[in-house]
């Protein structure tokens, strides 16, 4: 008798959402060795079904057929960040500790060009592979980075927040990420809470 185990995760928004996963929480999928499979589903139009409105109107049924298979066909980029968060960040000792500087930083208070404000100091580091990757291949290439530097990380730990932000921007109002119980290790050995945030383009 073989059984298989499987999770299934569904996320129903307007364009955008965001889902916190706790290191507790994903412990579950590494300790059973199964895939988080979450599925997105966005009820607002996107830009280009916005502008193909009209159009879809007066399809065929053969034009339908492959605009469904177009839609299935979407793709969804991906750009993963480990993000350190705090009120007295000290960047530069940051950067020393893990030998590489920050893609991004931002201080407390300060507008980042936009409507948005910053509640604490934050240091970021982008995973420097093509947004075109799936999700998996930016978690293995942080933990290989990590694996280095994991006794800087827990001394950072103490006293600030470390974070795995995973950006997700999608074609398809119908689609979703499939995360590895192997690319789930490292949030869980190092404690990190993994914040995805989707949004449909």
């Amino acid at each position: 008798l073989e059984a298989q185990v499987r999770s299934f995760c569904g996320v129903i928004s307007e364009t955008e959402c965001s889902v916190r996963l706790s290191s507790d929480v994903l412990q579950l999928f590494t300790d059973l060795r199964i895939e988080m499979e979450l599925s997105l589903i966005f009820l607002g139009p996107s830009m280009e079904a916005s502008a193909e409105s009209d159009s879809t109107r007066s399809r065929t049924h053969e034009e339908e057929r492959d605009a469904e298979a177009e839609r299935h066909a979407c793709r969804t980029d991906c750009q993963v960040y480990l993000d350190v968060l705090g009120q007295a960040l000290d960047a530069h000792h940051i950067s020393s500790l893990l030998g590489v500087g920050p893609s991004q930083s931002h201080e407390a208070s300060r507008f980042d060009g936009t409507i948005n404000s910053y509640q604490a100091n934050i240091w970021s580091l982008m995973v420097p592979i093509d947004r075109r990757e799936e999700i998996n291949n930016h978690l293995t290439w942080l933990a290989n980075f990590l694996s280095g530097h994991q006794d800087s990380i827990r001394s950072l730990k103490r006293g600030n927040e470390i974070v795995v932000r995973c950006e997700l921007a999608t074609e398809s109002d119908t689609g979703g990420v499939c995360l590895s119980s192997h690319s789930l290790e490292m949030p869980v050995r190092l404690g990190f809470a993994v914040l995805l945030n989707a949004r449909l383009v």
